[in-house]
């Protein structure tokens, strides 16, 4: 390196002013070598982009903001969601008194409260069952149609008894008695012959 250096201070000035301008050639020529070389590696990496996004949109499609309908308002969304809310609390307080029905246990028990509400309201029982023993999962956690699922598909009692008409209508009146709140939701009552005054009567409770 020192002999370089010698080397370089014998130079006229002339030889000196040429050697700067080559060396700055050189460097700036190797500088372009490198800013080309770096362009064309951003230029492909560009092109594989957009490829790539073209293939993404075509894949997926043009996604746009999805919008409200005019006709739904933010006020009117909050009503809708008030009244959700109410229909929910509604089925949560209605359910709170009727039977569980993960267990067993409380279906027999109410099973045996409306046999013997049948024989203290002097009706004769002919039949009882239900139509679907199956346990099903509490309701803790259950919300929205789930909930509304779980109060329509609860069991059916189907109860056959016979009797007179001021009867029936004691017994139904005492079913608020029960352990568990229950539903008349279908009932039919015929005579067994027109001289009789006793009635064959088919109930169906939701319990």
């Amino acid at each position: 390196m020192i002999w370089l250096t010698d080397k370089v201070q014998k130079m006229s000035p002339r030889d000196r002013k040429l050697l700067k301008i080559l060396m700055v050639m050189v460097l700036l020529s190797a500088y372009l070598f490198w800013a080309a070389m770096t362009w064309q590696a951003m230029f492909n990496a560009e092109k594989l982009a957009n490829r790539k996004e073209n293939r993404i949109e075509t894949r997926v499609g043009k996604l746009e903001t999805p919008k409200l309908e005019n006709g739904i308002s933010e006020k009117t969304l909050n009503q809708l969601s008030g009244s959700i809310a109410d229909q929910e609390a509604q089925l949560r307080f209605l359910l709170s008194d009727m039977m569980p029905l993960n267990t067993p246990a409380p279906r027999e028990q109410l099973k045996l409260e409306i046999s013997r509400l049948v024989i203290n309201h002097q009706l004769t029982p002919v039949g009882l069952n239900t139509s679907d023993d199956e346990l099903k999962m509490s309701i803790e956690g259950v919300a929205g149609e789930s909930l509304r699922r779980h109060f329509e598909s609860r069991p059916t009692l189907h109860l056959r008894v016979e009797g007179q008409y001021l009867n029936l209508i004691n017994f139904i009146d005492g079913l608020n008695t029960l352990s568990y709140r229950t539903y008349v939701t279908n009932m039919t009552a015929e005579r067994h012959d027109e001289l009789s005054s006793s009635l064959k009567i088919q109930v169906e409770l939701k319990i």
